[in-house]
C-alpha cells in the first residue's frame, strides 16, 4: 500500500519549458475579466490569444505581415474577450494506483504536478482534489504561479486507500457549483462500475480530459504459464492458465483500451493512454502537446 509520499519536484529546465504552455480549451465557459488568457469569443480587446492560417474571406487587416515576412505564410490574428479558464485535476488515489514497476500514485503525482504548474503559470484558476470510492482533499481554488508550494505539498500528502470508482465521486464533483472547465481526470481507471462518472462531467459542461495510466505490469505481466492474480483493491484472485490465458489476458487488455478510448470519443472527451515508463516530460512537453491537450 502507498503510504505518504514527497512532494514532486519540477525542475527548473522543465518549470521553464512549461511557462510556455497553455491548457487548451475548445470553447468559452463564461468567465470573462478574471485572468490574462484569452477566451475563444471573439471581442473587442485590442490583444489577441493566438495565431491561425489565414482562410478566404479572413479580414485582410488582420494578417500579421512580420510573420509573413519571416515565415512566408499568411497568419491572421485572433482577438479575443479576456477569460480565466478554471481547470480542474480529479487524481486517483485508489489502492490500485499504489502498484506498478513504476508506482502508479507517485506517477500521478509528477504529472498533476506539472499540469498544475502549467495552469497557474498560464493565470489560470486551479483546483486539484484525490478520490477513490469517495472524494478525498482537495486544494482550495488557487491562481498564480506563487501557488505551485500549495499545490506540491497537496499532491505529496495524497495516500492510496480504497476502491476506485468512477461513479459517485466524479458525479458529486460536478454536482458541486465550481465554474466549468478543462477537467482532467488521472486514473488507472479499473473501476468495476463502469465510467458513468465521466459522462456526468461532460454533461455539465466540463472539458473532460481522461489520462489513462498504464503500468508495464498491466501491459505486459511478467509471469510464467500458471500464476495466480490478486486484485489490489477487492483480494479476488484469478488463477491463469486456468480462467484465462495470458493471451487471452492481452487480447482482453487491448479490447478494453479500445472500448474506453470509443467511450470517450462518443461524448466528446479527450483520452490519452499513458505508460508510466513513459517520462512525465516526454507526455507533457511532446505526447499532449501532439493531441492538441496542450499547446
Amino acid at each position: 500500500m502507498s503510504t505518504q509520499g514527497v512532494a514532486p519536484r519540477l525542475s527548473p529546465a522543465f518549470r521553464a519549458r512549461l511557462e510556455q504552455l497553455s491548457i487548451v480549451s475548445r470553447r468559452s465557459h463564461g468567465n470573462p475579466n478574471l485572468g490574462s488568457r484569452r477566451s475563444r469569443r471573439r471581442g473587442a480587446s485590442i490583444e489577441f490569444a493566438d495565431y491561425r492560417r489565414y482562410s478566404a474571406g479572413d479580414d485582410i487587416r488582420n494578417i500579421d505581415w512580420n510573420v509573413f515576412g519571416r515565415s512566408d505564410r499568411l497568419y491572421v490574428k485572433v482577438r479575443e474577450a479576456e477569460e480565466q479558464l478554471a481547470v480542474h485535476v480529479l487524481l486517483d488515489c485508489s489502492l490500485s494506483m499504489s502498484r506498478g514497476r513504476r508506482n502508479k500514485i507517485e506517477y500521478a503525482r509528477e504529472l498533476a504536478a506539472a499540469l498544475g504548474f502549467a495552469a497557474l503559470a498560464a493565470g489560470d484558476s486551479l483546483t486539484a482534489q484525490g478520490f477513490s470510492d469517495r472524494l478525498g482533499a482537495s486544494t482550495p481554488v488557487i491562481r498564480g504561479a506563487r501557488m505551485t508550494t500549495t499545490l506540491l505539498e497537496f499532491l505529496g500528502g495524497l495516500r492510496c486507500a480504497g476502491r476506485t470508482s468512477l461513479a459517485e465521486p466524479l458525479t458529486e464533483y460536478a454536482s458541486r457549483r465550481r465554474p466549468t472547465g478543462v477537467l482532467f481526470v488521472i486514473s488507472d481507471l479499473l473501476a468495476p462500475g463502469g465510467y458513468q462518472g465521466i459522462g456526468v462531467l461532460a454533461q455539465r459542461g466540463h472539458e473532460v480530459v481522461v489520462l489513462h495510466l498504464l503500468d508495464r505490469e498491466d501491459l505486459d505481466p511478467d509471469v510464467g504459464e500458471d500464476v495466480e492474480l490478486v486484485d489490489s483493491e477487492t483480494g479476488e484472485r484469478l488463477l491463469l492458465g486456468e480462467e484465462i490465458s495470458l493471451d487471452g489476458y492481452s487480447e482482453r487488455l487491448h479490447q478494453w483500451l479500445s472500448e474506453t478510448s470509443a467511450f470517450c470519443s462518443r461524448l466528446n472527451v479527450r483520452y490519452a493512454a499513458v505508460e508510466t515508463e513513459w517520462s512525465v516530460e516526454d507526455v507533457v512537453l511532446r505526447r499532449l502537446r501532439a493531441r492538441g491537450i496542450l499547446a
